[in-house]
């Protein structure tokens, strides 16, 4: 299952990437100076050892940087040992979405180093988070690769509840995203 997702989304990927025109979020966005559009692939990890998790992001990036609009699908079951705990946890899928406050630590003309703190909101609680509202730190790197103002972002995401209630072991997950 989760090979068939990601081969989607690398069909979808491929398809904008070869589309005769360029779709920019601020030409279809009234409100949007400079916004960039991203979608990508993710997996889940903890502790930096896989929980073969699939994320599929889809965000917004507004305001020149400065804030993230995000859509998340965690498309196949995740599976953690915690051997601390002498437990094996399992995380069916689900849907979340976030919104982020960026700051940008570097600016390069290749790009640039972002660091953001937000909220997120997951469509079921389970072993990870015990609630629906989580905080959502993310760490970033963003390259300008294209004349067109293509993007790629490398962020690594955290979610937790910063122990407001129990179980709060946090969601941890990487996101490849392209932009356009």
């Amino acid at each position: 299952m989760p090979y068939k997702n990601l081969a989607l989304v690398l069909a979808l990927l491929m398809a904008c990437e070869l589309a005769p025109t360029r779709v920019r979020a601020a030409d279809t966005v009234p409100f949007c100076d400079d916004c960039d559009v991203l979608a990508g692939i993710g997996a889940t990890y903890r502790y930096f050892q896989s929980s073969r998790g699939i994320v599929i992001p889809v965000t917004l990036v507004l305001n020149e940087d400065r804030y993230e609009l995000g859509g998340f699908r965690f498309s196949s079951t995740q599976t953690f040992v915690s051997t601390h705990e002498h437990v094996t946890l399992t995380v069916p899928p689900y849907w979340a979405a976030s919104f982020t406050r960026r700051w940008r630590l570097l600016r390069e003309p290749w790009g640039l180093v972002y660091l953001g703190l937000g909220a997120s909101f997951k469509s079921q609680s389970d072993e990870l988070n015990s609630t629906h509202w989580n905080f959502a730190p993310q760490l970033g790197i963003r390259f300008n690769v294209g004349t067109d103002g293509e993007i790629i972002e490398l962020t690594l995401r955290h979610w937790s509840n910063a122990s407001i209630r129990f179980p709060n072991r946090g969601q941890d997950f990487a996101t490849l995203s392209f932009g356009f």
